[in-house]
């Protein structure tokens, strides 16, 4: 698993190389749905809240790269969205992690779970860290996550609680993929050619409610054309417009 902004890097230098024409893979690097159902998502019936994670485990704490050598005190102060520091707590994998978590976020909706989707196990230059995703109804909120880093004398927690406030669209309410598309290129003056690559919640922080969303792709084989555009699978308004790349 690897963070967006490498991914990112990543798409970049392949586009520069052969173009934008790649469409197995949407803008997180995810598998695309299949566009024959575009407007079906596959839910897993397994409550994610009560699975147990293969555990990541750090190294063993006798080693002198537990939790890849580094002091809480490195952290310096208050860190930016930090949420809960501790110096009596070390954690050991991603399960103990996960608990610590819990025990200090409070979502109060019963359909909010939370999901392991990133660690630097394998990169032990970086703090030991954890990163848990927010899912609702089984369903990725996409932009909500929580890192848990752990130290070799103490954990810190990082992410947004805000999200906990959020109301979550109705998914029944959303119109079809193409409805949405053709809606946006009539509102926006917008004619290029875009594909449908992925629908999820998504979370900004800027918004009361966590819209249902539709993501499209627009390649080009001109990189400055290549386009990542997100909009409201209920109102067709645009969400997210990101360029590959900027002149």
């Amino acid at each position: 698993m690897k963070k967006k902004i490498a991914f990112s890097l990543l798409v970049g230098m392949m586009v520069l190389a052969t173009g934008c024409g790649n469409k197995g893979a949407d803008s997180n690097g995810r598998d695309r749905i299949d566009t024959n159902t575009p407007d079906s998502v596959t839910v897993d019936s397994t409550d994610v809240s009560q699975e147990v994670d293969e555990p990541y485990v750090s190294q063993d704490a006798n080693s002198s790269n537990f939790n890849h050598g580094h002091s809480i005190d490195e952290a310096g102060g208050d860190r930016f969205s930090e949420i809960d520091r501790s110096y009596d707590l070390v954690i050991h994998d991603s399960n103990e992690a996960k608990d610590y978590l819990l025990d200090n976020i409070q979502p109060q909706d019963s359909k909010i779970s939370l999901k392991l989707t990133d660690t630097s196990d394998d990169d032990p230059g970086a703090y030991m860290w954890y990163e848990f995703t927010v899912y609702y109804d089984n369903i990725i909120v996409e932009g909500a996550n929580f890192t848990v880093i752990a130290f070799t004398d103490g954990s810190i927690i990082e992410g947004r609680t805000e999200v906990f406030d959020c109301s979550f669209a109705d998914r029944n309410d959303k119109l079809s993929s193409d409805d949405i598309i053709d809606n946006y290129k009539t509102q926006y003056y917008d004619d290029r050619d875009y594909y449908y690559v992925d629908e999820y919640y998504y979370f900004s922080g800027g918004f009361d409610e966590c819209p249902y969303v539709y993501v499209y792709r627009h390649d080009s084989t001109d990189v400055l054309d290549c386009i990542t555009l997100t909009l409201n699978a209920k109102t067709g308004e645009r969400v997210g417009y990101r360029p590959d790349a900027i002149d």
